[in-house]
């Protein structure tokens, strides 16, 4: 359904380029294949998007982390 549209709509989606997070309050989840286009799309533990650490887990310690740190490298860079 989605390659079909995105062949209507002239969209090139990657899946070698793609990842998927699987959000889920379960601690073993079962497993889980995902497929566009005949290949496979990989399905990691968390993913940084528009600066935001989106986890499967729905934890933001790692969120906090990541913007905590980035902070710091701001924090010290100075333009001349």
């Amino acid at each position: 359904m989605v390659y079909e549209w995105c062949i209507e709509s002239g969209f090139t989606i990657y899946a070698s380029k793609s990842a998927a997070v699987l959000f889920t309050k379960k601690r073993k989840p079962g497993t889980v294949k995902l497929f566009f286009a005949n290949e496979t799309i990989s399905l990691v533990k968390e993913y940084q998007y528009s600066g935001v650490m989106l986890r499967g887990r729905f934890i933001s310690l790692t969120h906090t982390a990541c913007s905590r740190q980035m902070s710091e490298k701001i924090k010290y860079f100075s333009v001349y």
